[in-house]
This record gives C-alpha cells, structure tokens and sequence, in this order.
C-alpha cells in the first residue's frame, strides 16, 4: 500500500479545514497550520501536477472567504453585545431579517437612593 503524496493529503486536510469552519470548531484550526505548511512545502519536492495545484488553490480561496464571513459575523456579534451592555434598546434580527427591538436586560440589582 502506497503512502498518498503531500497534494493528496493537502486536499484532504483543507476539507477537513472546511468542516470545522463550518461547523464552528474554530479551536480546531490552529493544530492543522502546522501541517498545512509542511505539506505544501513538501508539494514542491512530489512536483504535484497542475490541475492539483489550482484544485488546492481553490479550495484554500475558499476556506479563506469563509474565515473571512466566520470574522465578519463574529464583529456584528460583538458589536451588538456591546451595543446592549451600553443602550437600553437596540435593534437585532431574527432569522428572517426581520428587525425588532431588545430591551437590554438589567442585573436585577436596584439602587436606591
């Protein structure tokens, strides 16, 4: 049984790159840079062919963009915390884009004077 080549593995790899964007699992992402560069090193020395390097860089472009909307939707998330921690009311939206108002919640704790 042969060992895949790096190109293979890469692949392989960058799809797994994908799941855990998609599904979340940023803590994941951080061990297989490691191992994305040494295989892409390693690409030069196999000397993949060509129509594997641009299914690579495809699919590099696209977990790219998707890191890229994964951050973008993290901003907008913490921009809102941070409107409700400093506003009475800010406006969120559901799952519809429907725009609605949400009082921020209070601590429960009243101080009288």
């Amino acid at each position: 049984m042969t060992r895949p080549d790096s190109a293979t593995q890469l692949l392989a790899l960058l799809q797994t790159e994908e799941t855990a964007i998609l599904s979340g699992n940023y803590a994941d992402l951080a061990p297989m840079a490691e191992a994305k560069i040494a295989l892409a090193s390693q690409i030069k020395t196999d000397q993949a062919d060509e129509a594997t390097l641009q299914r690579i860089s495809r699919r590099v472009q696209r977990n790219s963009s998707l890191l890229q909307a994964a951050t973008a939707g993290i901003d907008d998330a913490r921009k809102i915390i941070n409107r409700l921690k400093t506003s009475a009311i800010t406006e969120v939206y559901d799952r519809n884009g429907t725009r609605h108002p949400m009082p921020a919640q209070h601590s429960g704790l009243e101080r009288k004077i």
